[in-house]
């Protein structure tokens, strides 16, 4: 209702509305496409920063057990004796596990991958920032 008000406002929101389902206020769908090409950024955003997070890793391996917060990937360190090896295959593997797992739920709920896939987008966001931050 409150769209047949404001609907240049309606307008405004379109691109963002490709992320909630794809449907917009006045019923329209979106186009396959569209959706499709929204979602794989989604994706794409959260191994890009995996890849930040484990090059960085790489980078400054001699001191990453002094600035790793991660339980299981300190142990994966001192297991190898400070070596990074087991580590970075952790998180290449994790990463692959939950682009997988992204993709399947759009592939058989794409009503509720959006809501999945952006809430795991924004915590990369976090850690991007905490990575370059501090």
């Amino acid at each position: 209702m409150l769209y047949s008000y404001f609907p240049t406002l309606t307008e405004k929101f379109r691109p963002w509305r490709a992320l909630l389902g794809g449907q917009l206020a006045n019923g329209i769908q979106l186009d396959r496409r569209a959706r499709d090409c929204a979602y794989g950024l989604i994706c794409a955003w959260i191994a890009v920063v995996s890849f930040y997070d484990a090059l960085l890793v790489f980078v400054f391996r001699e001191v990453i057990m002094d600035f790793e917060r991660n339980p299981v990937g300190r142990a994966l360190i001192e297991l190898q004796q400070g070596e990074v090896t087991w580590f970075l295959a952790a998180k290449a593997l994790g990463t692959a596990l939950v682009i997988s797992v992204l993709l399947f739920l759009y592939a058989r709920f794409e009503k509720y991958s959006y809501a999945v896939a952006s809430s795991v987008a924004a915590f990369q966001v976090c850690l991007l920032g905490y990575l370059s931050l501090g």
